[in-house]
């Protein structure tokens, strides 16, 4: 099984955001990682010798307010945790005041995430791919 971000949604809006408060650009974009979240990218790349089934279905995960979103973020997913050691604290407060309230959480911030009487839950749309070998090779 394979489970892999769409290109629409909240997980590359987040990497365009960390792109955006990265202190240098690449010279030359990358790849896009999330063409892995597209079906048709799995069979180009692996329908010669696989059989494939994709499904969609949402990953969520729940959180108190947006600070506790934040804070996990910001303790655990490296790029936040980097650009949280390696910003000055002007450009810091930027990135945490947008990354809680801007566009990254829906265009109008943590509203994209559905309220909660005891908190967030937080949505986000992954492919599940189920790669099967196949007698194809």
């Amino acid at each position: 099984m394979l489970a892999t971000w769409t290109p629409e949604g909240t997980v590359p809006d987040m990497f365009r955001l960390i792109q955006a408060y990265k202190p240098t650009q690449p010279a030359t974009k990358p790849a896009c990682p999330f063409a892995w979240g597209q079906s048709h990218c799995i069979v180009k790349l692996f329908g010669h010798a696989f059989d494939q089934g994709f499904e969609q279905a949402p990953s969520c995960c729940r959180a108190r307010d947006g600070e506790q979103v934040w804070q996990t973020f910001a303790q655990a997913f490296g790029p936040i945790s980097t650009l949280q050691q390696n910003l000055d604290p002007c450009r810091l407060a930027s990135l945490r005041t947008e990354f809680q309230f801007g566009p990254l959480m829906g265009g109008c911030g943590l509203r994209r995430s559905l309220p909660l009487m005891s908190g967030l839950l937080l949505c986000r749309l992954l492919v599940g791919a189920r790669v099967i070998r196949s007698c194809r090779l």
